[in-house]
């Protein structure tokens, strides 16, 4: 009897793992068709489906929390599957962007299409190289994120290819679409650097909390209504430009904050 009542207690403890592990698998398949798409040439759709996919790895990460879901499997079946849409993605969405026209003359010369599939290289390994290292990298609960995520580095790419096609009939965005490889680059870069930024839901304050709850929901509803795309990457220059103004004037702060939660922090003595 006592078996017969444990079965269905143990099949709804594991069954509660399945909701995040479905929203990061969708999070996978979206990440996939926005491959799909960009190989057909529906860049635009390619960019928002990867919007979708930042909005689906919001969701998978609270849904554990809230479920108390958390598991080993869990984190690293999110790591494959952020490679997937943020890393693989919106690289091969710059790339196939200029195997066509009007773009493809920007980098047909040998050496421009060397930094062309330099770019997609170096973005796509240093999306690896950043999930990785947050997988490996045991470090206790703190209040930062170490580099740019990469849901953000996906955003930047995919807010900034989506505002120049927006506008592609106006001469300057049509040349500033051209662009999209060197921001690769930064975009990579930024992932693997160790600045700090602070995680969402850890600001403090009324006027805190307000903002993280406004923009994320003034992100769905761009993404959703597939709207202001260079809103969304104006504001993101700004969030990522403040962020790393804080790191450069509240370094012996965030090294304090570091040091309560149990991070070793290397000094100037040091």
């Amino acid at each position: 009897m006592a078996e017969k009542e444990t079965l269905p207690l143990l099949l709804k403890a594991r069954g509660k793992y399945l909701v995040p592990n479905a929203i990061t698998a969708a999070n996978m398949i979206l990440g996939l068709i926005s491959v799909f798409y960009a190989s057909k040439g529906f860049h635009a759709t390619a960019a928002w489906i990867i919007g979708y996919c930042i909005i689906l790895d919001k969701l998978d990460g609270s849904t554990a929390r809230m479920l108390k879901a958390s598991s080993e499997f869990g984190i690293q079946f999110d790591s494959f599957s952020d490679f997937v849409s943020f890393g693989i993605a919106p690289a091969y969405l710059v790339y196939s962007l200029f195997t066509i026209e009007p773009w493809s003359s920007a980098f047909e010369k040998s050496h421009e299409s060397f930094f062309l599939y330099f770019s997609v290289l170096f973005f796509i390994l240093m999306s690896a190289t950043r999930l990785a290292r947050f997988n490996v990298t045991t470090v206790p609960k703190t209040p930062f994120f170490f580099g740019l995520p990469t849901p953000g580095g996906a955003g930047f790419v995919m807010t900034f290819v989506l505002g120049c096609l927006k506008y592609d009939d106006v001469e300057f965005f049509r040349q500033l679409l051209t662009a999209a490889p060197y921001l690769l680059v930064i975009v990579g870069f930024l992932e693997i650097t160790s600045f700090a930024m602070l995680k969402v839901g850890q600001r403090t304050g009324v006027g805190g909390k307000l903002f993280e709850v406004g923009g994320f929901i003034f992100l769905i509803y761009c993404f959703v209504t597939r709207s202001l795309p260079e809103v969304l990457f104006v504001m993101g220059v700004i969030f990522l430009l403040k962020t790393l103004y804080y790191n450069y004037r509240h370094r012996d702060e965030i090294q304090a904050r570091l040091k309560a939660a149990g991070v070793e922090v290397e000094t100037e003595e040091d």
